[in-house]
């Protein structure tokens, strides 16, 4: 009943769009502060199959047995105080990292598993974790606006979105630290 409208995707795909670009520009100016290599990606075809990470972990630009972790965010404009924060394919240290976490924000972090309808085999992080890379994952949770005309720009809690880039940035970083070789 919405065709031919317009879509603007505030929140999906636009949020991460934004945190992507403004971690990765972050990233570039305090480039010291990692000690690996970062690759700041953007995947398109989810929805059709995962086709843009799918086409990246066969086509890496870092190897994928080197490649440390991939940290996905989707929809991140709605944090409201709050991010799901979920973890796939770790075989340990995940546990403390969630730990430490908690004192990096004054977001509330709450299981990415837990009754938001989530389905980890349906996100860009499967197509890493099936093949051996570690994921952590940001979402701020499904919404009524969710692929509907009604995701537009005033809905977006952008203070929010900018919070859970910064603690994604920060766990990118964290895990450049403790994985550098």
């Amino acid at each position: 009943d919405a065709t031919g409208d317009i879509h603007n995707g505030a929140d999906d795909n636009a949020s991460r769009t934004a945190a992507l670009i403004d971690m990765s520009r972050t990233a570039a100016a305090t480039r010291a502060r990692f000690r690996r290599s970062v690759v700041f990606v953007a995947f398109a075809g989810e929805e059709l199959g995962l086709r843009g990470s799918q086409h990246y972990v066969a086509h890496p630009v870092v190897p994928l047995e080197r490649t440390v972790a991939m940290v996905n965010l989707d929809m991140v404009g709605r944090a409201r105080g709050r991010v799901l924060v979920g973890a796939f394919g770790w075989r340990e240290g995940f546990p403390a990292l969630f730990r430490r976490m908690r004192s990096w924000t004054r977001l509330r972090l709450e299981d990415f598993l837990r009754g938001e309808g989530y389905q980890a085999d349906q996100s860009d992080g499967a197509s890493f974790a099936s093949r051996g890379v570690p994921t952590i994952a940001f979402f701020t949770g499904f919404h009524t606006d969710y692929h509907r005309p009604s995701d537009d720009w005033p809905r977006i809690d952008a203070q929010g979105g900018a919070e859970v880039a910064r603690l994604a940035l920060r766990v990118v970083e964290e895990l450049a630290r403790q994985n550098a070789s």
